[in-house]
């Protein structure tokens, strides 16, 4: 059990590394095409009349991929203060009914944002300038959520026990 854990929490490594760096990666072409863009509208004259389309699609890639990237490194927004000041056999309640909502959430939206994908892809419909289609802009929506699943398990098992209780 223990050399599967250890290469899951690699593998997790290794897979947050991936994200973070595609999301660089497309943080980065936003940031140069939206200059690029603005400069030859205004001082050109000549503006690009897909750049509204590609910092769409980066937009949702940065949003899916980095926040599965912040479940990994846990930056999500949690409020603590009120839990904290519980016993810690309460906190541990909790804490798992969080866990069961949290992996709920991240179900349903799997399910919605793969039906999605599947009329998108039942379509052919595609974005009207670049002919992109919808599914490789909005597919990266179940997956992120996959691996924010993974990343919740991950988090599972890289701290099996909180170590304040051993203190």
């Amino acid at each position: 059990m223990e050399g599967f854990r250890q290469g899951y929490l690699k593998f997790m490594g290794v897979i947050t590394k991936l994200e973070l760096v595609i999301s660089e990666i497309i943080l980065a072409a936003l940031i140069i095409v939206t200059i690029v863009g603005t400069l030859t509208r205004y001082f050109l004259h000549m503006p690009f009349t897909w750049i509204e389309e590609f910092q769409l699609a980066c937009v949702v890639w940065i949003v899916f991929l980095a926040g599965s990237a912040a479940f990994h490194e846990k930056a999500h927004v949690a409020i603590e203060m009120v839990v904290d000041l519980l016993p810690k056999s309460v906190q541990r309640v909790i804490n798992i009914l969080i866990g069961i909502v949290v992996l709920a959430v991240l179900a349903y939206v799997i399910k919605t944002s793969w039906a999605y994908i599947e009329v998108f892809v039942r379509s052919g419909r595609t974005t009207p300038i670049l002919k992109v289609p919808y599914m490789m802009i909005y597919g990266v929506a179940p997956v992120a959520c996959v691996l924010m699943v993974l990343e919740y398990f991950h988090g599972l098992l890289e701290n099996p026990k909180d170590e304040e209780d051993e203190g």
